[in-house]
């Protein structure tokens, strides 16, 4: 035989306080335990693939042997499988561990005493418990030291314990979901004036907050350090000091309520770079209900709406209405955009543009023929002034261009101006059109769209039944990313999906809240809902799906 990791692959349950010792013979391998066993327990050791043979390399099969210090040996058996939360995929070589009810430890406290670890599969099996109730835990182990960091390991566990006598049998099994959550303490751990700015920093990340004042002027602020910290801007005088009142709130409804005082100093530093992006991106496809996303990392001061406009063509401008069209956020970071274009007025504009081509091709046929015959009159048959009224200029202006393999003379002067071509229109808006707290301006965004041809896409369709009145229906791709999202609507349509393969997740906001919530795992808050479409749906052109009823 050949020994593989042995320390790291044989698991001892209950667990052993001192670290064990081995040595290996040809044929033989002997475990050297460094204390004495407990009186009247099952012991378990659980070899994994560890041990091979040495010709092929293949692990003992059942590497698994079991033996009592006591009269009897435990029998119960604890299977099942450990699965990511938000993705229901299988969560391979996570930790498994059981904690007996009158323990006061738990996975983030202590290491567990009877434990295993996942298969590939996400599949666990734990052999010989003892019979007595106990909390069940599955957790990321990163640093193997059979405990739980929140801040960078995922971890669940099931909220009921587990009661042997009354749930349990050889044939259950358990399916704990887990999923990455912060659960230390929510903590202001600075606040101070820097160059212009006056900053917030936090001990871990916020997805909320309020600041309000006794002040009537506005305080523009926004998230820094991927949410660990505020920044407000000095976009007024303070003579002394500001009491500010601050409300933060974490991906867990962690909550701190605190004071501090604003104060800006005198500073020459340079203001913080100004960043600005724009989706959907140049020359994608979008649909009659256009939406776009600005977003800034500065707060936003100041809007010159006027400036903001789709073209359809230069007879057809749609401008955007502030109070019906712009959407902003709470920090005045991202501005959303939505605009419904008729599909008649773009349907008129095109047609202007193509009746513009077609006259511009008439007068270039034209004009070429009329210079080719002016260059090529050796006789002097043509009349010079003649021509000149008929083109608008001296012929001799127009130079040659071989290159043309239809016409070798162009006007100069074209009939009309395209500012985008038939199938598109674009999207302006001024430089400066937003101006931040610290006196930036925004660059010119100029885009150009055209339409999706519904052909080249699929529809989802179906309908759930549940009595929940809020919910979220989400379409995700196979990266698990958000594609489409519908809120509380029983009978659903995603419309305008590429073709590709898809999961359907339902998110369910028992609450009624009108979020998702996290759950918390100090407070015995159970995460709320979440429900996978069973198969992979499959998406191709001009194709439409109907689904199957969906139950919860």
């Amino acid at each position: 035989i050949i020994i593989d990791n042995l320390n790291n692959k044989l698991i001892i349950t209950p667990r052993l306080d001192e670290e064990f010792d081995y040595k290996t013979g040809k044929y033989d391998l002997t475990i050297i335990l460094n204390e004495k066993l407990k009186d009247s327990t099952t012991y378990t050791f659980n070899f994994a693939d560890a041990v091979k043979d040495i010709t092929e390399g293949n692990p003992a099969e059942n590497a698994v042997i079991a033996f009592s210090t006591g009269n009897y040996l435990d029998s119960l058996i604890i299977q099942g499988t450990v699965i990511d939360l938000l993705t229901a995929q299988p969560i391979e070589n996570s930790v498994v561990a059981i904690y007996e009810l009158t323990d006061t430890l738990d996975i983030f406290s202590g290491s567990p005493r009877y434990f295993t670890r996942t298969n590939k599969s996400g599949v666990f099996k734990l052999e010989n418990i003892k019979n007595v109730q106990f909390e069940i835990y599955a957790f990321i182990d990163n640093n193997r030291n059979l405990q739980n960091e929140s801040s960078r390991e995922k971890y669940g566990f099931l909220f009921d314990p587990i009661d042997p006598d009354v749930d349990t049998d050889s044939a259950s099994f358990w399916v704990i979901p887990i999923q990455k959550l912060d659960i230390s303490e929510l903590e202001l751990i600075g606040n101070r004036s820097t160059g212009k700015y006056y900053e917030l920093a936090f001990s871990k990340p916020l997805i909320d907050y309020t600041l309000t004042s006794t002040n009537a002027d506005t305080l523009f602020s926004n998230f820094i350090d991927e949410n660990r910290g505020i920044r407000i801007y000095q976009t007024f005088s303070i003579k002394d000091s500001l009491a500010v009142k601050i409300q933060v709130n974490d991906s867990i409804s962690f909550a701190l309520d605190t004071l501090f005082y604003l104060q800006f100093q005198e500073s020459k530093r340079k203001p913080s770079e100004f960043k600005e992006s724009f989706e959907p991106k140049n020359r994608e496809s979008v649909d009659n209900n256009f939406e776009g996303i600005y977003r800034f990392n500065k707060p936003i001061t100041t809007v010159n709406t006027d400036s903001l406009f789709i073209e359809l063509d230069s007879l057809a401008i749609l401008p955007f209405d502030p109070q019906k069209d712009l959407i902003w956020d709470k920090y005045h970071t991202k501005l959303t955009f939505k605009k419904y274009i008729d599909p008649q007025l773009f349907k008129e504009a095109d047609n202007r543009k193509l009746e513009i081509i077609r006259l511009q091709r008439e007068l270039n046929k034209r004009i070429d023929s009329l210079v080719q015959l002016w260059h090529n009159d050796s006789l002097g048959t043509y009349d010079r002034s003649l021509l000149i009224d008929l083109l608008g200029y001296d012929p001799d202006t127009i130079e040659r261009d071989d290159s043309r393999a239809r016409h070798r003379y162009l006007p100069l002067n074209p009939i009309g101006y395209l500012s985008t071509p038939p199938g598109q229109f674009k999207l302006f808006m001024a430089r400066g059109s937003f101006i931040t707290a610290d006196n930036d301006s925004s660059a010119v965004v100029e885009k150009r769209y055209s339409f999706k041809n519904p052909l080249n896409f699929g529809i989802i369709r179906g309908s759930i039944v549940t009595s929940d009145s809020s919910f979220f229906i989400q379409l995700l791709n196979t990266k698990f990313k958000v594609i489409q999202e519908i809120v509380s609507q029983a009978d659903y349509e995603f419309r305008d999906v590429p073709p590709g393969k898809y999961f359907i997740r339902i998110l369910q906001d028992k609450n009624n809240n009108g979020k998702w919530d996290f759950g918390n795992i100090l407070e015995g808050v159970e995460p709320e809902p979440v429900i996978f479409y069973p198969d992979i749906i499959p998406v191709k052109k001009n194709w439409e799906l109907e689904n199957e009823l969906m139950v919860f």
